[in-house]
């Protein structure tokens, strides 16, 4: 093969060599910028709210309460406290702060239309089947380098 032959076919190979480079690294971007999702599942959330009777504060949940539900009770303003509750008994609820301090709450039975709707709770971990519980999709960038 003569010097001119060589540098021809070398002079050719160059720009299919930058080529296949340039589509690598698009391809690495392309895949920074997926989504991925995945099911989860979480607690069944209820909104429920105090209501004076008589001289003491009770709440007003749902007429069938399910142990395994979270609880947004509306305190003092616009704070809502999260509570589990662990267990159920005739006109008293047991639930659990975040903390895992337990504490009995009063309540009345009554369907309305705030605490009558399934909201999205907390997310439960993997292997967790205690307690009633909703199924939804969460998209997640994708990041190929971890």
């Amino acid at each position: 093969m003569r010097r001119r032959d060589l540098l021809l076919v070398l002079g050719a190979l160059l720009p299919f060599e930058a080529f296949a480079r340039s589509r690598l690294k698009r391809k690495k971007r392309r895949q920074r910028r997926r989504r991925r999702f995945r099911r989860v599942r979480r607690r069944i959330r209820r909104r429920v709210r105090w209501r004076a009777v008589g001289k003491r504060k009770v709440v007003v949940a749902p007429k069938a309460p399910r142990v395994g539900w979270e609880l947004a009770v509306a305190g003092e303003g616009t704070a809502e406290d999260v509570v589990v509750v662990k267990q159920v008994r005739p006109d008293v609820l047991v639930v659990a702060d975040p903390d895992g301090k337990q504490r009995d709450l009063e309540y009345v039975q009554e369907d309305n239309d705030e605490n009558g709707r399934d909201l999205e709770g907390s997310v439960l971990p993997d292997g967790v089947m205690d307690g009633p519980y909703l199924e939804s999709d969460i998209s997640e960038w994708e990041d190929p380098y971890d």
